[in-house]
């Protein structure tokens, strides 16, 4: 390591976590199992191992966090600098980093750190490099730790601050944007959706379509569109099953998440998503906020506002019978585009029998018409892209106290009161 001639150390033993290489296993190494010659398989010098092994514990106490502690998940980071010149402001780096610093401790204390990566872990650390300039960058690796044992999961090389602050942007206007729901994006949330049991009989689980996820989006990699929507409604269908007593926090925290982590995908892997952190009161229409959530076509745009019209319907039975039968005709959101199509007008029926067809849903429906009229036909989209959006849909408007309820009644509240203005105007 340290580029000079020197009596390397016969028997290196690593330090726990980082033992990339075995000593006693005879197919495994240099020289079978001979003693003098082992030192074959890590020619290390004395004063680079006892720097090696100074490296790993300062790592392990002050670099390793948890990422998912029930699937033993951790993620090492380890910092880069740009060059090997040694000066004040790099030392002064590496102690915020490693979180021995004045200036890391106050940072410590901000209550707006929001984290990136995992739920319920102090990430203070990413929340400082981001702000860093591109003088160093950071590796991180994601191992799972099961007793003597580390696994690499993942390594994801060169990340520069400025990619950091980006990422963090994305969530920014992500969590803007569903606020009213007190939001909080993590890449813990698209954990839950793409990790799945390799089968029925198994707890093991596979979670390779994550750390493909993870990667591609520090990367600002494609990230496969059609596979993405089959993980979110592989879980949206399965709370879709659940008693009414869970179905309703389940369905919306689920879908507004799915949606959540759809956006934040879209927007890191750099597909164009007309999007900003915008509060909900700053939107001018249900179009325009519409036009922000990764629709971008007349065709998802249509679905959307046709799931906001089921989703009322839904509510209003909740509200009158305390049962939502008009889930049956949504077949588990495996519905096809017959099926689909047929919808709209089931659901201005249900509405106008709980006598609910009001200034609202008229809009709804007149915008989920709209957008379809102008789609040709056949729509050519698959089976879970056409569920997802009409999912979306209805996540919004089925209970109150989500993004598109909340918006349609603040622009209501408004115009009453530029209506007031006017009327007082007029008056005077």
């Amino acid at each position: 390591i340290c580029g000079k001639t020197s009596q390397p150390v016969k028997k290196p033993v690593l330090p726990e976590g980082f033992k990339w290489f075995t000593i006693d296993k005879e197919n495994y190494i240099s020289g079978g199992l001979q003693e003098e010659v082992i030192y074959r398989n890590f020619p290390v010098c004395k004063e680079c191992f006892q720097t090696i092994e100074n490296g790993a514990k300062q790592v392990r106490l002050r670099l390793k966090f948890t990422f998912d502690r029930a699937e033993n998940i951790s993620y090492y980071l380890i910092p880069h600098f740009l060059t090997t010149q040694q000066n004040d402001d790099k030392e002064s780096i590496l102690k915020q980093i490693m979180g021995i610093s004045e200036s890391n401790t106050a940072l410590q204390d901000k209550q707006n750190i929001k984290n990136l990566l995992s739920e319920g872990n102090d990430e203070v650390v990413l929340d400082l490099l981001k702000e860093m300039d591109d003088i160093l960058m950071v590796h991180f690796l994601f191992v799972v730790i099961s007793q003597a044992q580390t696994a690499v999961k993942l390594h994801i090389p060169d990340i520069y601050p400025s990619r950091l602050h980006k990422l963090f942007e994305f969530k920014r206007m992500i969590d803007t944007a569903f606020e009213l729901k007190q939001f909080n994006f993590t890449y813990h949330k698209l954990y839950s959706f793409t990790r799945h049991k390799i089968n029925t009989d198994t707890i093991t689980f596979d979670e390779r379509p994550f750390y493909t996820i993870l990667y591609n989006t520090f990367k600002q990699l494609p990230v496969d569109n059609d596979m993405l929507i089959s993980y979110f409604m592989r879980k949206i269908r399965s709370v879709a099953t659940h008693p009414l007593d869970s179905f309703i926090s389940d369905v919306k925290n689920t879908i507004l998440d799915a949606h959540a982590c759809y956006l934040f995908v879209l927007l890191s892997t750099g597909k164009e998503v007309k999007m900003e952190a915008k509060r909900i009161e700053n939107y001018s229409s249900l179009q325009e906020f519409a036009d922000s959530l990764g629709f971008d076509t007349d065709l998802k745009k249509g679905l959307f506002f046709l799931g906001a019209v089921v989703g009322r319907v839904l509510y209003a039975q909740q509200d009158e019978n305390g049962s939502m039968p008009f889930m049956k005709k949504l077949k588990g959101f495996k519905m096809n585009e017959k099926d689909i199509k047929g919808l709209i007008g089931e659901a201005i029926n249900k509405l106008t029998e709980y006598d609910r067809l009001d200034g609202y849903e008229r809009d709804l429906i007149s915008l989920a018409s709209g957008y379809l009229a102008r789609v040709p036909e056949p729509w050519n989209i698959s089976i879970d892209e056409l569920n997802f959006y009409v999912a979306l849909g209805v996540g919004h408007t089925f209970v109150y106290g989500t993004p598109l309820n909340s918006l349609y009644f603040n622009l209501q509240e408004s115009k009453k009161q530029k209506q007031n203005t006017e009327q007082q105007k007029a008056e005077q």
